[in-house]
């Protein structure tokens, strides 16, 4: 398992390898003329799915996702670029977001510099363009979850702290036990066993974090 230090610099590093979306595929219609795109991809990436590898990270909050704003690209405007195929929006770190709100939220581990403004999923639709990442998580509207939040990457490859990117959710049940790692069963064999944790444990977890 990587150390505190190593999980901050490699989740980070790999955070903004997977919103610049390197090495994804991308389907849809060439942006001739404000001809729309549609992007899909997934990435494989670094999972933060333990305590420990929680404490490297910038902010895990618990809370309820209230509901969804409207998307909108990740330039100053919000606007799409003009001119841009896929291939050029992915390549210059562009991409959609959709802002989401958060209800009873509870800063469990925080160390960000500045406000967070807005709190962001991957993905959404702008008009005609489209946007989706099957690796960022979709959390449900109404959903109670612990969640880690990366600083979201702009157009350049810089990143900020004013907005941030959801990076994973971890659903809590009404007896407040975690989720951090659910069952898999494959051909009627369990292939991954689901591994939980108590909110009070992983709060007492992430308050020994140095």
């Amino acid at each position: 398992m990587l150390g505190k230090a190593g999980v901050g610099m490699a989740f980070t590093a790999l955070a903004g390898v997977a919103i610049a979306a390197c090495g994804t595929e991308s389907v849809g219609s060439p942006s001739a003329g404000g001809t729309a795109v549609h992007v899909n991809m997934a990435n494989d990436r670094f999972e933060i799915n333990s305590p420990d590898q929680m404490c490297g990270t910038l902010l895990v909050a618990s809370g309820t996702v209230s509901s969804y704003a409207a998307a909108h690209w990740n330039t100053a405007n919000g606007l799409r670029p003009d001119n841009l195929d896929e291939t050029g929006l992915i390549r210059g770190g562009y991409t959609i977001v959709t802002p989401i709100h958060l209800v009873q939220m509870t800063a469990e581990h925080d160390r960000r510099k500045i406000p967070t403004r807005e709190f962001d999923l991957v993905g959404g639709s702008v008009g005609p363009d489209s946007w989706r990442d099957s690796s960022f998580p979709q959390p449900a509207r109404g959903g109670r979850f612990v969640m880690v939040f990366v600083p979201t990457q702009v157009p350049g490859g810089t990143f900020t702290q004013t907005s941030l990117t959801l990076y994973e959710a971890f659903p809590i049940d009404s007896t407040d036990i975690v989720t951090l790692r659910p069952q898999t069963v494959e051909q009627g064999q369990v292939s991954q066993t689901a591994v939980k944790i108590s909110l009070d444990e992983l709060r007492a977890d992430l308050a020994r974090c140095r």
